[in-house]
């Protein structure tokens, strides 16, 4: 169902239509697919330079908007929300720091750590702060860099965290350039992305109970994300995995 309504907002499908009509039936779909509003056709400006010059590309600028989720910078007016996710009794487990609740302060003084970019994932236009998204441990010598994302309870149910993960593994291929992302889930996380599986991204490795949660040891997944299969296939499940000193996972062989 997550994934059937990432596709359906992707497509333009109004998340008004979305939160009124949960498609049960075919016929569903065809209704929800009707409501996509008609745009314009594009016009060209007479003035436009380059308009009619053959073989002349232009940069796409930067976009951290779609239909409902909206990316912004994390400041310290940002902090207690991205504190309080991170301890949060739903999520705290899943995140950082695995269900340990360190001070504030500590969370504040380690917040830029490692990180590359991050921003904190809002619903669009309400601008109601829904999660963190990050990535860090760039390697520039490898061209690789790590993703991790947590959402609310509630944006999960709505189906949101594909698109914000989306538009922010978009935003860091274009801006940074990696060859591939990687992200670390432990086990429990990982069966929430698992029917991605060879679609959205492959996995490169497993660290047999490398995890310690709740009186048991979890394997850790590592898996990896391509611009190429970003262009081949849309959308990503929430990632959930820990930010930490960067795991070698060039082609590490999965041993599953």
């Amino acid at each position: 169902m997550l994934e059937l309504v990432h596709w359906l907002t992707t497509a333009g499908v109004p998340r008004e239509a979305l939160d009124q009509n949960h498609p049960q039936t075919f016929g569903d779909l065809v209704e929800l697919l009707g409501s996509i509003p008609e745009e314009s056709p594009q016009t060209k400006n007479e003035g436009d330079a380059d308009a009619d010059v053959p073989g002349v590309s232009h940069p796409r600028p930067i976009r951290l908007r779609t239909h409902n989720i909206a990316l912004g910078p994390v400041n310290p007016d940002s902090h207690h929300f991205l504190y309080q996710l991170a301890i949060s009794e739903e999520l705290g487990h899943r995140w950082r720091f695995r269900g340990a609740v360190p001070t504030f302060e500590a969370f504040q003084h380690g917040i830029q750590q490692g990180v590359l970019t991050q921003f904190v994932a809002y619903l669009w236009p309400t601008l109601e702060p829904i999660g963190h998204v990050v990535c860090y441990n760039h390697d520039q010598r490898r061209r690789s860099a790590y993703i991790a994302a947590v959402f609310t309870p509630e944006a999960i149910a709505r189906g949101l965290p594909m698109e914000a993960v989306s538009l922010f593994i978009d935003h860091v291929f274009q801006v940074y350039g990696p060859r591939k992302l990687y992200a670390e889930l432990p086990e429990y996380n990982f069966t929430q992305i698992a029917s991605g599986r060879g679609r959205w991204y492959d996995v490169e490795g497993c660290l047999r109970e490398a995890i310690y949660y709740d009186g048991r040891y979890w394997d850790e997944y590592i898996i990896a994300v391509w611009p190429s299969r970003r262009r081949a296939a849309s959308g990503l499940l929430t990632f959930g995995p820990r930010i930490s000193g960067q795991v070698d996972a060039e082609r590490r062989a999965d041993r599953l």
